[in-house]
């Protein structure tokens, strides 16, 4: 481009460029108390004049001095007028109280399908425990089912064997896997998460099953209620997030499928994360308390209150 072109470029905009850095170096000094509505609006719509001046500055006029006074002037506009982060303590407030009580409640049939796929299959691995104890080796090993057999159980080691300090940390990081494994599930359309939330419930039965054949159903109650309960509901919520994320991806609606897919990935996102603070307590609770084998009131007790402030927190409260 020739110095004529920079020239006349450089007189067209000089007018507009002085009043916008007037402008910016108002409401740099007073905030936004400097300029009235009408102003604002005029250096809103002054700033992507500038914005799209800079553009081309840059392009055909690289180096110059028109060039740097409108990138100077280009940032300062975006530092000034861009929306400002809310402050963090705000942030949380609001993802605890708004974001995540509403993905959850988006995901309402999704939880349905997955409590209910929960319940069938402790169902159907309690009736295969009850016809062949193989079944609970399957979960807990051929070791531990003849430790049964012998009147033991394996959660009378626990503690002895492993500090509680040290696996309550791996139970967190095993829930946390499981319930990641869950989510992560709905990019095959749903088909790993159902096969989660399955495996868990027929273990559950099984297990159930062979413990009462060999009369040791007692003790595993006073071990699994106190975070079975909230452990098994997470986990079929962090499949249920999965499966809406499937849903998003897979079902056609009116609205584009970029639409729902990105709406389906922002509910169950928010819902998986708000499980995981959860399974770390779980993982606690599992190392520290559930060995003490307390009376099965206190256990219920226990799980019962906990899955009670999840539902509190999925609620955001009300």
């Amino acid at each position: 481009m020739t110095a004529s072109a920079y020239a006349r470029f450089v007189e067209g905009g000089e007018s507009e460029w002085r009043r916008v850095g007037d402008a910016l170096a108002r409401l740099s000094r007073t905030g936004s108390r400097g300029l009235d509505h009408a102003e604002l609006e005029r250096l809103a719509a002054d700033h992507r004049r500038i914005v799209a001046d800079f553009s081309w500055a840059r392009t055909t006029f690289p180096g110059t001095p028109a060039e740097r006074r409108l990138r100077d002037l280009a940032f300062e506009g975006h530092r000034l007028l861009a929306a400002r982060d809310a402050p963090l303590g705000e942030r949380i407030r609001t993802w605890l109280t708004v974001t995540f009580p509403a993905a959850y409640a988006d995901c309402a049939p999704e939880r349905g399908i997955m409590l209910a796929l929960l319940a069938g299959g402790a169902l159907f691995g309690f009736v295969l425990g009850t016809l062949d104890d193989q079944a609970g080796a399957l979960f807990i090993g051929p070791d531990s089912l003849a430790a049964l057999r012998r009147g033991e159980i394996w959660t009378d080691h626990l503690t002895s064997v492993v500090p509680g300090s040290t696996s309550s940390g791996f139970i967190a990081r095993n829930n946390m896997s499981v319930a990641l494994l869950a989510w992560v599930g709905g990019l095959t359309g749903g088909l790993l998460s159902f096969y989660v939330v399955l495996l868990n419930g027929v273990m559950l039965g099984a297990i159930v099953a062979v413990c009462l054949r060999y009369g040791v159903l007692d003790r595993l109650l006073a071990f699994i209620p106190a975070h079975g309960v909230l452990e098994l509901y997470v986990i079929s919520v962090s499949a249920a997030a999965g499966l809406r994320l499937a849903r998003g991806i897979v079902v056609a609606g009116p609205e584009p499928r970029s639409v729902t897919a990105a709406a389906g990935g922002r509910a169950s996102m928010a819902v998986a994360t708000g499980t995981l603070p959860w399974l770390l307590l779980l993982g606690a609770v599992e190392g520290f308390v559930s060995p003490l084998e307390l009376p099965l009131a206190v256990e219920l007790t226990i799980g019962v209150s906990l899955l009670l402030l999840f539902l509190g927190f999925a609620r955001g409260g009300r």
